[in-house]
């Protein structure tokens, strides 16, 4: 099944804009149907792993990559075959990234999924801010993930820790430079999620990116973080050091809420609510039990359906307002009711209400970090009850509110952008029971 996985990927980076999107349809089927069989598998000379964790994020990344073709062909964007080109290396890219085994080449593939989303945002955005946007991206990400490489380097030359598998079995036993270790691996993946304050880069790179570069970045590529904690910490005790880092990311996530309240542009509102999701994220990651891990991946799938069809419907609206103010769109959903519909919907999967795949990661990332810290309840009642507050806000002003500008405007929205909008929505409320029903 792997092999077959990677094969189609090859495929898909080489064939125009319908096989591209065939291409990742196929993979998403051969991964689901092998859903019962995903055990840790080890082939091509150790190189290639699956499990668990790897197994969801590629179905993520199939499932994202699927909708990109029709996404930039409706947004009319110019030289289309060599963007599809550059989102179907960037889909290989990540799918090895999720399969690979070793520390090192995990580090090679981490720094070089940054290229083609660099080059989708700098030739593919809206503004000539493009440039400084693109190159905040590189050199927040770049710099801080350096600590990571010679970690990476010190363990495969002097510990023999090659294989990230093994850190799962393994514990590092040096504590005299264990506090080094765990600040340097951490700072990388924390900036990359990222929690607030190592976040500057984020809300540019979303303003000024295409539509479905937003897409791709707030549901795969933020991801890359949590993946690499949850692959890496392992290796080290639980110390007094992530209580800290738990705190900072859970206040931040409040503040980062705080924002999203008053923010008037509705890609830096969902920018930074993905900074606020992120924080329970990392809160549960960082207490490293089972049910934590569990709890830390769930919300990183339910957050890349969710933040991928806000960013979808952002596009949508601006396409047709030429504008992502929420001002400026005041109405423009109540012209459309169908549309108003699968806005409502998609919000209300962000907002994590039941039966959601949001609501369920939620409730278990709570339960699994208030049990060790019960007094970070009240931060974690903070972001669900901020959540609540700034979704109802992204929903009643385009909704609800009266604009002369709305007068003469009216949103027409074309079957096949329905059809993906509500396929985002779909996925975010029955992607538990389907899940169940394949394991």
């Amino acid at each position: 099944m792997i092999f077959m996985t990677i094969t189609l990927a090859v495929m898909a980076t080489m064939f125009s804009v319908e096989m591209n999107a065939f291409m990742s349809v196929i993979m998403l089927t051969v991964l689901l149907l092998s859903a019962n069989s995903v055990e840790m598998t080890m082939l091509i000379g150790n190189l290639v792993a699956m499990d668990m964790y790897s197994f969801n994020l590629i179905f993520l990344t199939l499932l994202i990559f699927s909708y990109m073709p029709f996404m930039s062909l409706f947004l009319g964007f110019t030289n289309l075959g060599t963007k599809i080109k550059l989102m179907g290396v960037l889909q290989l890219i990540l799918i090895m990234i999720f399969l690979t085994s070793k520390s090192l080449t995990f580090y090679i593939l981490f720094e070089l999924s940054l290229i083609p989303i660099f080059m989708i945002i700098a030739g593919w955005g809206y503004q000539f801010e493009r440039l400084s946007a693109s190159t905040a991206l590189i050199m927040y990400t770049v710099i801080a993930s350096l600590p990571l490489l010679v970690c990476v380097i010190w363990m495969n030359l002097y510990s023999n820790l090659i294989f990230m598998q093994m850190f799962n079995y393994l514990k590092f036993n040096e504590k005299y430079l264990m506090w080094g270790m765990v600040l340097m691996v951490i700072t990388s993946f924390l900036v990359k999620l990222p929690i607030f304050m190592g976040h500057l880069w984020l809300p540019k790179a979303h303003v000024e990116a295409p539509a479905s570069g937003s897409m791709i970045l707030a549901a795969i590529l933020l991801k890359l973080g949590g993946y690499g904690i949850m692959r890496f910490m392992p290796l080290f005790m639980p110390t007094s050091f992530f209580c800290v880092i738990i705190s900072l990311a859970l206040w931040g996530g409040v503040m980062s809420a705080l924002m999203c309240t008053q923010g008037l542009d509705m890609k830096i509102v969902v920018a930074y609510s993905s900074v606020a999701h992120m924080a329970m994220v990392i809160g549960a990651m960082l207490i490293m039990t089972q049910t934590a891990m569990v709890g830390a991946l769930i919300p990183m799938i339910a957050h890349g359906i969710s933040s991928s069809g806000l960013f979808f419907w952002v596009g949508v609206f601006s396409k047709y307002s030429n504008s992502r103010s929420l001002i400026l769109n005041k109405s423009l959903t109540s012209t459309n009711p169908m549309v108003c519909a699968a806005w409502f919907l998609i919000l209300a999967a962000g907002m994590g209400i039941p039966p959601s795949l949001n609501f369920w990661s939620e409730m278990v990332s709570i339960v699994a970090i208030c049990s060790d810290f019960w007094m970070s309840a009240i931060t974690c009642a903070l972001l669900v009850f901020l959540a609540g507050a700034y979704t109802l806000i992204l929903y009643s002003i385009p909704s609800h509110s009266f604009s002369i500008l709305s007068m003469n405007k009216k949103i027409i929205v074309l079957p096949a952008e329905k059809l993906m909008g509500f396929s985002h929505m779909i996925w975010a409320f029955l992607l538990v029971i389907m899940l169940s029903l394949l394991n």
